[in-house]
């Protein structure tokens, strides 16, 4: 199976992730929901640089937080973070 990021953009990559966290959390009611925990690596896998940025890392990770509807959901970003 081909995968192509080719069209992918920072801005789309967040706002979709965004959806799909929302939507997790809603049908799923986990405990604990990791946004991820190694962006380096996230960064080749899908080709966006600005996941080297810590900076634009933190952008993201606040991005998908903002207003997000978690109830009992605990949020993890990044490697031994304990639930926000």
């Amino acid at each position: 199976m081909q995968v192509n990021y080719k069209n992918l953009t920072f801005e789309k990559y967040k706002a979709e992730k965004k959806q799909m966290v929302a939507k997790i959390i809603k049908d799923l009611q986990p405990d604990y929901l990791n946004l991820g925990s190694e962006p380096d690596t996230e960064a080749v896998l899908i080709g966006l640089k600005e996941f080297n940025d810590p900076k634009k890392y933190t952008e993201y990770i606040n991005y998908v937080l903002e207003g997000l509807e978690r109830d009992k959901t605990k949020m993890i970003a990044g490697q031994g973070v304990g639930g926000i």
